[in-house]
Order: structure tokens, then sequence, then C-alpha cells
């Protein structure tokens, strides 16, 4: 008959518990582990949304500030080509003026329009020293006597004194009797630019007139019907 050593079984017995409880231990830190790495997770999960959000927002917030940036850039840019294009047809009234020994002639003999020159006698004239053309505008065909221009409506020159339009009389009006030119009230050359369809009056307003409004300064504009008419004061001339 087989004899159980007892010690051996109780030496036995006290290896597989021991290895039992280091499997326990062993499998509760996997466990432990994994949910510490779950954990881990979910807490990096939730940081990079909400570092994504964060970025979105400053991306959307870049975007806006980088559009205004773009669109003020454009407005200002437009503004300094037109200023160009205005002094352009004043330097062609000069180049008229020196190479005729006269002025353009007026487009009526009374009412508006005698403070209205013919402003397409820069292009096209039988005057005696003309050399033009001074400018490269084509007529406008529905106002023959206007230049017209490719991107906005007719370009004209007037005369006119340089009072305040709000002076007196009617806001914007800048042909009414109390802001016109007389012999006893100095004239100014005015180039003007009708048709204006976009809004960067203010832009061109603070270049020439550190924004004083639309009637006042060297820089105007009015609405006589649905369109804008910019107007630029250029030289000083003899009623």
């Amino acid at each position: 008959m087989l004899k159980i050593n007892k010690g051996a079984m109780f030496g036995l017995f006290r290896a597989l518990k021991k290895q039992s409880g280091g499997l326990f231990l062993a499998r509760r830190h996997s466990e432990d582990s994994q949910e510490t790495r779950g954990s881990h997770k979910t807490k990096r999960g939730a940081m990079f949304g909400l570092d994504a959000r964060i970025a979105l927002a400053i991306f959307g917030a870049l975007s806006v500030i980088s559009g205004a940036a773009l669109y003020s850039t454009i407005q200002e840019s437009k503004a300094t080509a037109l200023i160009t294009e205005i002094n352009e047809v004043g330097k062609a009234y000069e180049s008229y003026l020196l190479d005729t020994g006269q002025d353009l002639p007026r487009q009526a003999t009374s009412g508006t329009y005698f403070h209205h020159r013919e402003t397409a006698k820069l292009i096209s004239s039988s005057v005696s020293g003309w050399k033009g053309p001074y400018l490269s505008y084509e007529v406008n065909t529905l106002a023959p006597k206007f230049l017209k221009h490719s991107s906005y409506g007719s370009i004209g020159i007037a005369s006119s004194s340089d009072k305040e339009w709000g002076d007196g009389h009617t806001p914007g009006n800048w042909h009414s009797a109390a802001a016109l030119c007389s012999p006893t009230i100095q004239c100014y050359l005015w180039i003007q630019f009708s048709g204006i369809g976009t809004e960067f009056e203010k832009s061109i307003d603070d270049k020439i007139d550190n924004g004083d409004g639309a009637y006042k300064g060297n820089f105007r504009w009015y609405t006589p019907s649905t369109t804008k008419t910019y107007m630029l004061k250029y030289m000083p001339i003899d009623y």
C-alpha cells in the first residue's frame, strides 16, 4: 500500500496556493493595467477633442480676421487705382490746356451743364494745337460729351467752388446756386467719376481728407439716383 508523505503533500499544497495567489495578482494587475490604459485613452481622447475644438475655434477666428484684412486690402487697392485714374484725367486736361491755349468747351450756355466741360474733346478734337488723344477711354454714347469708363459709368469735368455742400443748400447737390463758382467766388476744376457701384469712398476719403465725410474737403461723393458720383478737386481755374 502506497504511503502518503504528509510533509510533501503539505509543501505541494503551499506551492499551489502561492502560485494561485500569484496568478490572481497577475490577473488583477493585468485588469488594472487595462483599466488604467482605458482611462488614459479616454482622457487622451477627451483632451484631443478639446484640443481639436480649440484649434477649430482659433482657425475660425483667424479666417475671419484674414478675410476682413483681405477685404480691406482689396478696397484700399481699388481706392488707390481710382485716385490714380482721376488724377490722370486732370493731367489730360492740363495737357489740352497747354497744347491749345484754351479751356475745354462748356457743354451748355446756361443751366447745370454750363458748369460741365466737354470731356470727350480730350480724345477727339479739331481745335488748333490739339495733340491728343490724351486718354484711352471711349466716348460715352449715352452722353456724347462725357467719356465712358470700362468698369463704372461716365467721366466728366466740372467747375464749382469748394464750399461745403451742406452749407446753405441741399447736401449732395454740388451744382446748386450756393455751391457753384461765379466771377466773385473762386472756381475749381473737379474730376467726376459717375456710376460707381462699389463702396470704397471711405478709403479714398481717408487717404485724401482724413475721413471728413461726403460733403466737404477735396474728395466728395453723392448719389443722384441709384449709383454714386465721386468728385475730386483738381486745381483752381478762372470762372
